[in-house]
């Protein structure tokens, strides 16, 4: 035996009996199988070392009963009883005692007889028959190893064709000794990690490529006949043109052949541009419908948004191998579960799925905008029936009583006008008095829901108003309002606009006066990119933001009643508080308000009588 022969084959050896050791660890877990078949790997290892040890020291003769056992009786039952032995099916009883008998005779019986040749024949049929009849009957769970062994023996068998080709015979007997180390590694890889990856992307990897080539070289040598038989022998230069023409199919004749096994072992796959189109084409409201359409135009197992690592959404039966693709502007992933026998998607696959990831981010920032919205109506809900109970409180309470005593005051009155003028006299001035009363009552509830002053005298004039009669400990604030746009700009504000900016401004020139020394202030209104710009500035130097009060907060509240946002702090200069009041915003808000009876609430409260 020479070097290069002892070391392949201890190579193959040590795969064997590391592989058996590994497997037999596995086998004694509580809950494994397979110790038969971890025993009967390690075992021919060794028998297959210890045969490699004994020939490079006598003869090979004297280390062939070991290559026997080992080849012929131990590693086709570890093969037979993988990925556990099932001696209660028929088929493997049979096939377990069929592959021992083999191996026992073709161990008894001299290297160069008949029943020898026989038998190599015999084992490789009945492995081969017991294989097919295990993954026609397993579970999808149970056919993961089975898988891994078929790919084993199958790159064997490919090996030892491939050596029946090469002309050096050291090289080629080197090559068919190794080939059978892919046998106990596949094992392996199939009973510890069988989702390493999945083998039966492998499969046909290894099908379609030795398909193609085998089809190359068949084209190769059909031609090269076909052009002895018409005009003798093609010289060299010939057989070039020819070889690279063969060379040029081999890469579109694997395309083709990838396809067709692909769809006669998993099903149809999908065109990627017409799957493109159709996600596109969809109508998507949310990111469950955009996953699904998705999965359904790609003929995915498996698709997820997962976002901040959560997973928000999913359809499909998750997969043990995935791949990720990023959302663009969100801390997200779209997780795409690999098609059974795929080792990876194919570039089509892959840029519809970038197409589709903003798709899938838009839909989820939609569905996070939707929910804002529908949180801001529910809370605008929520302040229109605080704001009706304590009118109705308001009214119950305190007008309705008082309204009640004029009518019985009015009664008392006519009930004496006969015969006690004068104290009817007093009860007219009582009524007048309460007449009043009830006058500034509902004065007092029309200002609370909208300042009268603002139908009289516009937003500018009502500002003005309010700041003639602001006045603190006698002294009085001089407060300019500027009106930078022009006034149509101003009158044709929604109301809610207009009682914000009033109340905000009125809020701000009241903290003016009561918190700071200044005798003037300033109140700047102007039109701004589709919003109401408020500024109110003082000139009490400061320094810092102030602490935030019932004033400021109140401020803030009305302003994101309608969207807005308020900014309020003390600067060199002195104080400043902005207001942003977007227009558009407001006008969708008002026109969705309704009154209780159903119809348009009116903008404008009616007129009362002073």
């Amino acid at each position: 035996m020479t070097p290069l022969l002892a070391s392949t084959l201890s190579i193959t050896a040590a795969c064997w009996l590391v592989s058996g050791l590994l497997l037999l660890r596995r086998g004694r877990e509580p809950g494994r199988g397979g110790l038969f078949t971890a025993v009967c790997t390690a075992v021919a290892g060794g028998a297959l070392l210890a045969g490699v040890l004994v020939a490079s020291r006598l003869t090979i003769a004297d280390g062939v009963w070991l290559f026997v056992l080992a080849g012929a009786v131990l590693a086709p039952l570890a093969v037979t009883s993988y990925p556990r032995l099932e001696l209660a099916h028929p088929v493997d009883f049979v096939a377990a005692v069929v592959v021992l008998g083999a191996g026992v005779i073709a161990l008894l019986s001299p290297p160069d007889s008949t029943w020898s040749e026989v038998m190599v024949l015999v084992t490789p049929t009945v492995l081969v028959v017991q294989l097919w009849w295990k993954l026609e009957r397993c579970s999808a769970e149970q056919r993961r190893p089975l898988i891994w062994l078929a790919l084993g023996l199958g790159l064997t068998s490919v090996s030892f064709f491939v050596a029946g080709f090469i002309v050096v015979s050291e090289v080629s007997g080197a090559l068919s000794l190794l080939a059978p180390s892919l046998v106990p590694v596949a094992m392996l890889i199939g009973a510890r990690s069988p989702e390493l990856v999945d083998a039966r992307g492998l499969v046909v990897k290894v099908v379609v490529t030795l398909s193609a080539l085998l089809g190359c070289v068949a084209l190769y040598v059909t031609l090269v006949s076909l052009i002895e038989a018409l005009g003798g022998a093609p010289n060299v230069g010939v057989q070039a043109l020819v070889a690279a023409g063969c060379a040029l199919a081999l890469h579109p004749l694997q395309v083709l052949l990838h396809g067709v096994v692909d769809e006669m072992l998993f099903g149809h796959r999908p065109d990627p541009l017409r799957a493109a189109t159709h996600v596109a084409g969809s109508s998507i409201t949310d990111p469950a419908t955009a996953i699904a359409t998705i999965r359904d135009a790609l003929v995915l197992p498996f698709v997820a948004l997962r976002v901040s690592g959560e997973e928000m959404a999913a359809v499909g039966q998750p997969t043990p191998h995935t791949r990720q693709f990023d959302l663009p502007g969100m801390d997200g992933q779209l997780v795409v579960g690999l098609r059974a026998g795929d080792l990876s998607l194919s570039t089509g696959d892959v840029a519809v799925l970038q197409l589709a990831a903003p798709l899938v981010a838009q839909t989820w920032h939609a569905q996070i905008l939707n929910a804002d919205l529908q949180t801001s109506r529910a809370q605008t809900r929520a302040a229109l029936e605080d704001e009706r109970r304590r009118v109705r409180r308001d009214l119950h309470d305190g007008l309705g009583p008082r309204l009640s005593g004029i009518a019985f005051a009015a009664d008392a009155a006519g009930n004496l006008i006969d015969q006690d003028p004068e104290a009817a006299e007093a009860l007219i001035g009582t009524l007048r008095e309460e007449s009043a009363a009830a006058i500034a009552d509902i004065r007092r509830l029309v200002y609370a829901m909208r300042p009268p002053a603002l139908d009289e005298l516009g937003l500018v004039g009502a500002l003005q108003q309010q700041a003639e009669a602001l006045a603190e400990g006698g002294r009085r604030l001089a407060v300019t309002v500027e009106t930078p746009a022009a006034p149509a700009a101003l009158l044709a504000l929604p109301a809610a606009v207009e009682v914000a900016a009033y109340r905000i401004a009125v809020e701000a020139l009241t903290n003016v006066a009561r918190h700071t020394s200044c005798e003037s202030a300033a109140v700047t209104l102007r039109d701004e990119d589709g919003a109401l710009m408020v500024t109110v500035t003082d000139s009490a130097p400061g320094a810092g933001a102030w602490t935030p009060g019932v004033g400021l907060s109140s401020m803030r509240e009305r302003a994101e009643e309608i969207g807005g946002t308020v900014t309020a702090c003390a600067t060199r200069s002195g104080g400043r508080v902005e207001a942003v009041l977007p227009v558009t915003s407001a006008l969708l808000r008002t026109s969705r308000t309704r009154s209780p009876s159903g119809s348009d609430a009116p903008t404008r409260p009616e007129e009362l009588p002073s």
